[in-house]
């Protein structure tokens, strides 16, 4: 029996001796190792995570707070200035003897007060007209329309605004149907919210010898024949304008210009026209204003 048991053990230690232990030990090292960083890698990640979190929160936080002060100091600013607070710092005023001069009231720390008149340059016709003669560029219409007395009477009518409107379409982008163009309501609305400040009514009116007859069950215009572009013979100079608390007056002489004539808006012959200054001949011709507010034409002056 003891021989037997000794041949058995000497078994088992050939069989410890084939396995490689220094192996099973390295890839039990290299396992925890990943299992460890794998965990540690999450932990950070959700750590990371909730420190952005916190970080994000508390900038949002502050970003409101600061909108709120501001939103407070501009009221108490708004506050201070409607109550003339800051007019002892700083005082501008008129005078009434001259329309080039300001009086400047500086306010010194020491309590005095120190005046110094300033010459203010007026600009002068030529830039006001770079600054303001595009307004006039969206008024042009023809010497044949049925609506030239009224205009240069004074008249802004209705049927004139509309007149007006449908000169800024473009006439090639309108629909055809046979021999006569259908207008969409909402386009002409449109174009002439542009350019005038009160309610647009809708109605039908002549352009040029063309009947435009409104349709308000189809909210369409219709007219009688297809719309053309005509050039317009009658020409303008701008001779004056004025501006003031946001209101432009933009004063012009106008005639027509045909066959190198010059003609009132009546067709009263004035002159052979010798393409000099309409100004030449403003005793004869036409003078009309214009006034404008906001961009919009507000009413027309005789």
């Amino acid at each position: 029996m003891a021989r037997k048991a000794t041949k058995e053990n000497i078994k088992d230690t050939e069989l410890v001796n084939e396995i490689d232990v220094d192996a099973i030990k390295e890839e039990l090292q290299d396992y925890v190792t990943i299992q460890v960083k794998k965990q540690f890698d999450s932990e950070m990640e959700k750590t990371t995570k909730k420190h952005i979190r916190e970080k994000n929160r508390k900038i949002f936080f502050k970003n409101i707070t600061i909108l709120f002060l501001l939103m407070i100091i501009m009221f108490l600013l708004y506050l201070l200035y409607d109550s003339g607070y800051f007019d002892k710092f700083f005082h501008l005023e008129c005078n009434n003897n001259s329309n080039n001069t300001i009086i400047v009231d500086n306010y010194n720390s020491n309590g005095t007060t120190e005046n110094k008149t300033i010459e203010v340059k007026e600009p002068t016709l030529d830039e006001l007209k770079k600054q303001y003669s595009y307004l006039l560029d969206r008024f042009v219409f023809n010497e044949n329309s049925q609506y030239l007395d009224d205009f240069y009477n004074g008249k802004l009518t209705n049927d004139l605004k509309i007149y007006f409107a449908l000169s800024q379409l473009d006439f090639k982008k309108i629909s055809v149907i046979e021999d006569y163009n259908v207008i969409n309501e909402e386009e002409l609305k449109n174009e002439y919210t542009k350019l005038f400040s009160d309610d647009y009514t809708a109605n039908s009116f002549d352009y040029n010898g063309n009947k435009i007859r409104y349709f308000e069950q189809m909210q369409s215009y219709v007219t009688t024949s297809l719309l053309e572009k005509s050039n317009s013979n009658i020409h303008r100079e701008i001779i004056d304008i004025k501006v003031k608390d946001g209101i432009v007056n933009i004063k012009t002489v106008e005639g027509i210009i045909k066959d190198n004539k010059l003609y009132t808006v009546k067709m009263d012959e004035v002159a052979n026209y010798k393409k000099d200054s309409l100004v030449n001949y403003k005793d004869k011709l036409n003078t009309i204003t214009y006034v404008f507010g906001d961009n919009n034409l507000l009413k027309i002056v005789k």
